[in-house]
């Protein structure tokens, strides 16, 4: 009976504990674990390692999903979804970039070819799997963006608004066609931002680029040095 009692004196502890911690799992994940870490005869430790683990998975699942939430995403694609059966060339590739080392490494990804080919798919899978690793992630087309910083442009807040987005580790430029950035003095210093610091070197949208090309979706970090462009599945730039 006092065996009964101690347990749930602690039960009750534990529950008080994890919600001053606001970490209410805790408690669930302890109840849990503890049949199982006595018949498994783990040590304290293990078993508060293993409690501990699953509070902070979770934690982690869930600040990836505040993040999708707050990327702008138009529909979520995941790259587990899409169709590698129609685009089987870039498969390998994408598994790489999908870890997140090109963000740490400061590097963007273009992505090229005509319409229907799964670029927003693949993009906004990249991004969703940035989300996951904890990046802060936005996403917009082109035309978009290009009003975005128009607007702060012309309201006088352009380096306010370019300091804010450098917080992102990820920038998504979706549908980027030449014909999107527009024309007129207004939208010039936005466009040359754009395709100067978030397309660089020599972005997709850029003049030296333009000839037949249709449509791109770009990938990357604020901060970036280098590009890898992947056009219809296969990669033909660094």
């Amino acid at each position: 009976m006092a065996g009964k009692t101690d347990a749930a004196e602690a039960l009750k502890q534990l529950t008080y504990l994890a919600a001053a911690l606001k970490a209410p799992r805790i408690t669930e994940a302890a109840g849990r674990l503890a049949d199982h870490a006595r018949d498994a005869g783990w040590t304290h430790e293990e078993y508060l390692a293993a409690v501990l683990d699953r509070e902070v998975a979770a934690r982690n699942a869930s600040g990836a999903q505040l993040r999708i939430r707050a990327a702008g995403f138009g529909s979520r694609k995941t790259l587990e979804e899409f169709d590698w059966d129609a685009q089987p060339t870039v498969r390998q590739q994408i598994a790489a970039l999908a870890s997140g080392g090109f963000l740490t490494e400061a590097r963007n990804v273009v992505l090229l070819g005509p319409p229907g080919t799964g670029k927003t798919h693949l993009a906004t899978g990249l991004g969703i799997a940035a989300a996951h690793h904890g990046h802060r992630v936005l996403f917009a087309t082109a035309t978009e963006w290009i009003t975005r910083l128009t607007d702060a442009h012309r309201a006088g807040r352009l380096p306010h608004e370019l300091t804010r987005l450098r917080r992102y580790g990820l920038i998504i430029v979706d549908l980027c066609r030449c014909r999107d950035y527009g024309e007129g003095r207004d939208r010039a210093v936005p466009a040359t931002v754009m395709t100067r610091r978030f397309l660089r070197p020599a972005g997709p949208c850029s003049p030296r680029h333009s000839s037949g090309l249709r449509a791109a979706s770009f990938v990357g970090a604020p901060r970036s040095r280098e590009s890898c462009v992947l056009q219809s599945g296969v990669p033909v730039a660094r």
